[in-house]
């Protein structure tokens, strides 16, 4: 295995996930997490590697509460920042969120210049922008995740409805993480469409169903939200970058004339490998599509304007 370093930046419900996954299926031979409160990832750091002789694992695990420790790292995963309670929305997370993404962004840009960026964090397609502006790095190397989580959300949803094997769904989302995500009508099953598996009235409860789904896990929650399936979407990027596997994965970049619209991060289907985003995809959307895709590029643009 090449000697990849990897840091995951904030210990909480999702890094640590990220970490436990990233140990349990042996992703890099160096993972550092950091997280500002106080001694909580040295305890995670500590916990992961007694669990070493159950893995036969070599990875190197190290906790610290000071960021300077991502130094030199390969692959940095931004996961820290506030997260949502019950009746609140990503995007009222944005002005705290924003600034702590502000803060680590010129840190990694100092510490890691040669590095991947994965965000994590709400609201995600304009905290992955905010990465893109202070980091000044290539768009290639700043992903955010979360149209994977949706689509895996979406196929969820179809296995209940139906008891169609998710594994079988080839769920399509563009656009934001968010409200204003586009579930695509060439979502299909098998190459078969929707249509011939589930009526247009219970097809448009399952899209709302996927659009509200992290409301509703945070609503149950109580405190903080999803963070088993967020973390999947993480691996899922990181196996992609470690093995060099020019991935198909549905991910938050910075786009410059794709599908019309330019800077702007939109979740679009993308190639990924060890170079980060290998290919942008362009697919043909309809007329109602194009103007959902540049609507929530119009709002996503008014909110960036201040950052």
């Amino acid at each position: 295995m090449r000697k990849i370093k990897l840091s995951i930046i904030g210990a909480g419900a999702v890094g640590s996930n990220v970490a436990f996954l990233t140990f349990l299926y042996h992703l890099v031979p160096e993972l550092v997490l950091v997280d500002i409160k106080g001694s909580l990832a040295k305890g995670l750091a500590l916990d992961l590697e007694d669990g070493r002789f159950f893995l036969n694992s070599n990875t190197v695990v190290k906790g610290a509460d000071k960021i300077k420790e991502i130094s030199g790292s390969d692959i940095v995963v931004f996961t820290a920042g506030i997260s949502r309670r019950p009746g609140m929305s990503r995007e009222d997370l944005l002005s705290t969120n924003a600034k702590i993404a502000k803060e680590v962004a010129l840190k990694v840009k100092k510490l890691a210049p040669a590095s991947i960026v994965i965000v994590v964090t709400n609201p995600l397609d304009i905290i992955t922008y905010v990465f893109c502006k202070y980091t000044g790095f290539k768009r290639e190397r700043i992903i955010g995740m979360g149209l994977g989580l949706d689509a895996s959300r979406l196929s969820n949803l179809i296995f209940h409805k139906i008891g169609i094997s998710p594994a079988d769904v080839s769920p399509w989302i563009l656009g934001m993480h968010g409200k204003e995500m586009l579930v695509a009508k060439f979502t299909n099953i098998k190459g078969m469409s929707m249509g011939k598996f589930i009526d247009s009235e219970s097809w448009r409860k399952l899209k709302e169903l996927t659009v509200n789904r992290g409301a509703e896990v945070v609503k149950f929650l109580r405190c903080g939200s999803a963070r088993f399936a967020p973390a999947l979407g993480v691996k899922q990027i990181l196996e992609a970058i470690v093995f060099d596997k020019r991935s198909f994965v549905l991910a938050s970049i910075m786009l410059q004339g794709e599908y019309g619209i330019r800077n702007v991060c939109l979740g679009v289907p993308v190639l990924i490998s060890r170079r980060g985003v290998d290919k942008i995809l362009e697919v043909e959307l309809d007329k109602e599509e194009k103007y959902l895709l540049k609507r929530a590029a119009s709002y996503l643009s008014s909110c960036t304007k201040s950052l």
